[in-house]
Parts: structure tokens; C-alpha cells; sequence
């Protein structure tokens, strides 16, 4: 695959191969894969400060990375959630390409900073970021599953 033939933009309809393409991208991610249903996506795009940005070859989605950006009392803060990229167009920049794109969006939102989370296994992801210019803080981070 040639680099110059990924389209990069904003996901702002849905159809089925759409629903199946991020399916199929956030498998990848996670051992029980959210199962979307009728008007899910639709959802997650309708709520204010959510933004996704996909990367395609032709028709197909090869790449996906979202923000949701949240004003708080301190200011607006945004977290990085679900950057993934199919393994056979991995290591040509595509995950590098929607993480700036997601800088930029929290950059015109005025964000005052960006938090992501990043599996230790997935070496290659945490050197990108780290390269990016975020910084692997010292902290806890705790999650309550309901």
C-alpha cells in the first residue's frame, strides 16, 4: 500500500460497513469487543466534544482514533481512547496521522491538556506517543467497572 493513498477525516455518518469496519479495528484492542447495535454509533457521534477520525484505503476503514472533550471546573481536558490500526498497515504512519489529528481538534477546542491510556504491550504505540510529546506520568490510575 501506497501512504498517499490513506484519506484521513472526521467520521460523521455511519452505514453497516462502517459499523463493521470498527468493529472488526476495535477486536484488536480488546479481549470482549463492544457489539454495536441499532443507533449506537449514532449516539457516540451526536454527543458534544466527541470526535472520531478514521483512516481509509478506498471504502475501507483501516484505522480509527477518537477524543472526547469535556469542560471541567479546572478547564477543558480531553482523553484519547480506541487508536488502532489494522495490522497489515501497521508501521506506515497511519497511527501517527490520527493522533495529530486529534491534537488538532483539542488545539481549535482549546483543551489545556490531552490524557491516553496505553497497554505496556503495545510497544510500538507507547514510543509513538512518547515521540508525540506525552509525557508517561507517575500516578495511579483506577477504574470502577459497573
Amino acid at each position: 500500500m501506497q501512504r498517499n493513498m490513506v484519506l484521513y477525516k472526521k467520521l460523521d455518518s455511519v452505514s453497516a460497513s462502517v459499523v463493521s469496519d470498527l468493529q472488526a479495528l476495535l477486536a484488536q484492542l480488546a479481549s470482549v469487543p463492544r457489539i454495536f447495535v441499532d443507533g449506537d454509533m449514532e449516539r457516540m457521534l451526536a454527543q458534544p466534544g466527541y470526535y472520531c477520525i478514521i483512516a481509509c484505503d478506498g471504502e475501507r476503514i483501516i484505522g480509527t482514533a477518537s477524543i472526547g472533550i469535556i469542560e471541567m471546573p479546572m478547564g477543558k481536558k480531553a482523553i484519547i481512547e480506541d487508536v488502532v490500526v489494522l495490522d497489515a498497515y501497521r508501521g506506515q504512519g497511519i497511527g501517527k496521522e490520527l493522533t495529530l489529528k486529534l491534537i488538532e481538534v483539542a488545539k481549535k477546542e482549546g483543551v489545556l491538556y490531552i490524557d491516553l491510556t496505553s497497554n505496556p504491550s503495545r510497544e510500538a504505540a507507547n514510543a509513538l506517543y512518547q515521540k508525540l510529546g506525552f509525557d508517561k506520568r507517575e500516578t495511579n490510575v483506577y477504574r470502577l467497572t459497573l
